[in-house]
């Protein structure tokens, strides 16, 4: 088993996690100051180049064509699923026992649910993003997997989404996963123009691919199982924010706001 922990910078202290968590470094195709302890997205199968519009994409794309381990996972930098949200030790993480049991009764390992304003997810991204980038990816979908279309519009009728592209599943899942999302953003990519974005817009296709998540997960009636995240170095108020809403299943939508706005002055996955 190996869970790929993604980072885009050197980490000076690192969580003290056990060894099955490797370090994988996106984007490092732009890295020459390489060090050791860490896994790079350049090498071996990859798309490294085009980190800046995919995020942690390049990740996944690496762990799915460069590890044959038996289960595999994303997780962040920043981010673990663990058993307690309300503390940031690393003996609270998900261990691998902890990950093998529930993955015998489950297809794959997702993070809580976190719920939009804006009435559902189609009109929450029209209202955060560019519309012409849900209708272009939609129309990706129609020509490339129709099969999916009545996915798409269940999942974007939908309130919620499961964030941060974490997942942990057995490698077929996880594989199967990582090949239908980066089919179909790859092909939209070539459909796109993209040239007048800025740095935080130009992340469009790490946007759009967690919203591609409820759409795999409907269409392939993939046995799920949510867990619950900690985000390092996060405020109470954050904290007690997705606790809430996650209890409500509605977002506290002037709390997301303000959090939402430090996530985008951060410019970070």
């Amino acid at each position: 088993m190996s869970i790929y922990v993604i980072t885009h910078k050197y980490i000076e202290n690192r969580p003290k996690i056990s060894n099955f968590y490797k370090w994988l470094y996106v984007g490092a195709y732009k890295q020459n100051n390489k060090k050791n302890g860490y896994l790079y997205d350049d090498e071996g199968k990859n798309i490294s180049k085009k980190n800046a519009n995919f995020c942690e994409l390049t990740g996944v794309y690496w762990v799915a064509h460069n590890c044959e381990d038996d289960i595999k996972g994303i997780v962040h930098y920043r981010r673990f699923f663990t058993h307690n949200v309300w503390s940031e030790k690393e003996e609270n993480f998900y261990k691998e026992s902890d990950i093998r049991k529930i993955l015998e009764k489950y297809d794959c390992i997702v993070s809580d649910r976190m719920y939009f304003s804006c009435g559902n997810i189609r009109n929450h991204y029209k209202k955060h993003h560019y519309a012409k980038d849900l209708e272009l990816l939609k129309d990706v979908i129609s020509y490339k997997c129709p099969e999916y279309l009545e996915a798409f519009e269940i999942a974007m009728s939908k309130n919620y989404l499961f964030p941060y592209n974490m997942i942990i599943a057995k490698k077929n899942i996880f594989n199967d996963y990582a090949n239908w999302l980066l089919g179909l953003l790859l092909e939209l990519e070539k459909n796109e123009n993209i040239s007048d974005y800025d740095m935080y817009q130009s992340r469009v296709y790490g946007f759009l691919s967690e919203r591609l998540m409820n759409v795999w997960l409907v269409h392939n009636n993939i046995k799920y199982k949510e867990l619950p995240t900690v985000q390092l170095g996060s405020r109470v108020r954050y904290k007690i924010r997705t606790r809430l809403e996650k209890h409500l299943k509605m977002p506290l939508h002037f709390l997301a706001m303000i959090d939402a706005i430090g996530e985008k002055n951060e410019g970070q996955y």
